[in-house]
C-alpha cells in the first residue's frame, strides 16, 4: 500500500520541472553548438556527413571535442588526446598491451563511440568489416573498430 505525502509530491514535482528545464536548456545549446559548427566548420561536416550513417546529431560532437585537427601533429596524437591508445603495462622484462588507456577526453571518446556503432548499424562496408575482425576473434563491441590494432 503506497503511503500519500504532500512533501513527497511537492518533492518530485520539483525535480520533474528541474528535468523539463534542462531539457529544454540541452536542446537550445545543441542548436547552438550545431549553428555555429555549420557556420565554422562547414567542410568537415560535409566530409563526416558524406559517410552513411552519421548526420548532423553525431558529426557536431565530434567536430566540436576534437577542434582543429590541423593542431594535432600526427594521427596517433589525436588518438592519444582521445585516450584510444592502448595502455602498457611493464613489470621487469615483462610487456604487455592491454585495453584502451582512456587518460584522454572521454567526451571525445563517447562521439566516437556512437559515431562507430551508427556507422556499423548503416554501413554495409564497415558493417562487413567490424563483422569480419570480430569473426577473428576481436570483441564482438565496435570499440574493436575504434582502436587502431591489426
Amino acid at each position: 500500500m503506497a503511503v500519500v505525502s504532500p512533501a513527497k509530491e511537492i518533492i518530485v514535482q520539483g525535480k520533474i520541472a528541474t528535468l523539463l528545464h534542462l531539457q529544454q536548456r540541452l536542446e537550445e545549446l545543441n542548436k547552438l553548438l550545431t549553428d555555429l559548427c555549420k557556420a565554422t566548420r562547414v567542410e568537415d561536416l560535409k566530409i563526416l556527413q558524406s559517410i552513411k550513417g552519421v548526420d548532423t546529431n553525431i558529426a557536431v560532437p565530434f567536430l566540436a571535442e576534437v577542434g582543429e585537427v590541423k593542431n594535432f601533429i600526427s594521427s596517433k596524437k589525436l588518438i592519444a588526446f582521445a585516450g584510444l591508445d592502448p595502455s602498457i603495462h611493464q613489470s621487469g622484462k615483462f610487456l604487455g598491451v592491454s585495453k584502451l588507456s582512456k587518460r584522454g577526453n572521454r567526451h571525445l571518446r563517447r562521439a566516437i563511440y556512437l559515431m562507430t556503432t551508427s556507422v556499423v548499424s548503416q554501413n554495409v562496408f564497415f558493417k562487413a568489416y567490424f563483422l569480419r575482425r570480430k569473426k577473428q576473434g576481436r570483441t564482438s563491441s565496435p570499440k574493436s573498430l575504434i582502436c587502431c590494432s591489426s
